[in-house]
């Protein structure tokens, strides 16, 4: 497990996260947005992970009709699977805690089974299937957990 940095993101890491987007999503945010988001336009709160002075990944979150909504969690594909999801997915938890959230949910593209399996390990329930929710038509998968997470020890 690699133990990364986890804080708050600025307007200054808008270009940086619109890099990680571009390396791991199918669909990347658009940099305007991202810019909008960090600049207090919106609701959207963004976590950085940072390690070796490099961002390695980021969620994002903000607040939806029942509770908070996990929106993003991307990793560098370099440094999956050495825990930093776990850590940024505890860290959006804390945050929405804090807020006053007593849920979480997310979205899962429904091909995206090692994804799913992951948020499932982290106490995360199937809610409802989403069809066509993404852009292209892919279907999504509603996912929902109570706060506080009860994270797994072997999920990290």
């Amino acid at each position: 497990m690699f133990l990364a940095d986890i804080g708050y993101c600025s307007p200054k890491d808008a270009a940086e996260i619109f890099a990680l987007e571009e390396l791991s999503s199918v669909s990347p945010w658009p940099l305007s947005l991202i810019r909008r988001d960090l600049a207090g336009e919106t609701a959207m709160i963004y976590l950085g992970a940072r390690g070796k002075d490099l961002l390695l990944g980021f969620a994002a979150l903000g607040p939806c009709r029942r509770g908070a909504e996990l929106a993003r969690i991307a990793v560098r594909p370099d440094y999956r699977r050495r825990g930093i999801g776990s850590q940024l997915l505890v860290g959006a938890s804390e945050v929405a805690l804090s807020l006053g959230y007593t849920r979480l949910s997310l979205h899962v593209r429904a091909s995206q089974s090692g994804a799913r399996a992951f948020y499932e390990r982290n106490a995360f329930l199937p809610l409802a299937p989403a069809p066509g929710y993404y852009e292209g038509g892919e279907d999504a998968l509603l996912m929902e957990s109570s706060l506080p997470l009860v994270i797994v020890a072997d999920a990290l």
